[in-house]
């Protein structure tokens, strides 16, 4: 009995128990999902690893919970992660009204749902991150962005070989590219590291690791670097575009301006 619950690992099997309670079988959750819910698509986004759960529940009122290996549990219905129990309390999520706030804010569909769709799998893998979508790029670029770490212009001179590699040497390989032309193993890897992603409106990277800098110390330390709290950069970054926070406890937070919601 006490070894009972290794045969459901929430992630790829799960068991099946009927409205009564009664244990009918152990399944494979994305294969019976698939059978269940044929030709059936998500309509709200969800974490990459938890699609098959919220796709069981798109029909027949199934409902799904699981406990997640981050230890929050997860509750799926009508084809969407609807609660989740985290920090000693439930919490509604409504991710679609969410993401709609989100993808209005972008103005582009297939920018947006990139970026919140990463947002989601880095949440649920407990590592933070930092996206901003900069309207006004000359001042996103100009006032956040050391100049050695922006991406939509090219390194100046000829690279000193005596020199030690700098993380700019290797993000060369990422000029001109787009958000979208991305790997999204890739974008979620270049999204762990220290710093933030910043985009334009239509995806071009202008930067990727940036520490931010704060506008404050920017104009009165004349371009001084300074490394501060996520939040913190969120907050200065959302003045120029909508940002999504992602911190390592699991929240996603939405600024555009100020702070807009959490799920």
């Amino acid at each position: 009995i006490k070894s009972f619950y290794r045969l459901a690992d929430g992630l790829r099997t799960v068991f099946l128990a009927n409205a009564e309670g009664r244990l009918l079988d152990i399944i494979d959750i994305e294969r019976w999902g698939n059978q269940a819910c044929r030709n059936q698509t998500l309509q709200v986004p969800c974490a990459k690893v938890f699609q098959p759960h919220a796709r069981a529940t798109l029909q027949h009122g199934h409902i799904c919970a699981v406990l997640s290996p981050s230890r929050e549990i997860k509750v799926f219905a009508e084809g969407a992660e609807l609660f989740t129990f985290r920090g000693a309390s439930w919490h509604l999520l409504d991710q679609q009204a969410k993401y709609r706030l989100w993808a209005e804010a972008v103005g582009d569909e297939a920018l947006s749902m990139r970026l919140f769709q990463t947002a989601l799998d880095l949440a649920d893998a407990r590592e933070g991150a930092l996206f901003v979508v900069a309207r006004d790029v000359a001042g996103a670029v100009s006032t956040l962005v050391a100049p050695g770490d922006r991406l939509d212009r090219s390194l100046d001179g000829t690279p000193d070989a005596a020199a030690a590699p700098s993380r700019r040497d290797l993000l060369h390989l990422l000029e001109g590219r787009s958000i979208t032309d991305l790997d999204p193993n890739v974008l979620a890897a270049l999204a762990s590291l220290d710093g933030a992603i910043v985009v334009d409106t239509s995806g071009r990277l202008l930067a990727a690791g940036a520490i931010l800098r704060h506008p404050a110390t920017a104009e009165s330390e004349a371009g001084g670097v300074v490394e501060g709290a996520r939040t913190t950069a969120a907050l200065a970054a959302s003045r120029f575009g909508p940002v999504l926070k992602v911190s390592e406890d699991g929240v996603i937070t939405f600024f555009d301006g100020e702070r807009v919601w959490d799920i």
